[in-house]
């Protein structure tokens, strides 16, 4: 997958014709899974995708056997 595009509909619960778009970049094998490297979101007009708008880059990526504690889902 390269693109995902997306509505939001959870505040009006209508359907919307809205899509939003992100970019999964620079796919990296991280322990045997194919994970992107970085994602970026796109600014949109008359539903497509046009100037970048925000990137997040991941680094240090690690995936482990071990399940996280039920603490790391409280909320602060």
């Amino acid at each position: 997958m390269a693109w995902l595009g997306y509505t939001v509909t959870y505040f009006s619960k209508e359907v919307s014709e809205e899509v939003k778009w992100i970019k999964y970049n620079d796919w990296m094998d991280v322990n045997g899974f194919w994970l992107p490297s970085a994602i970026t979101w796109y600014n949109y007009e008359d539903g497509r995708p046009t100037e970048l708008r925000n990137r997040v880059e991941f680094v240090n990526v690690r995936i482990g056997k071990e399940p996280f504690s039920e603490n790391i889902f409280i909320k602060p």
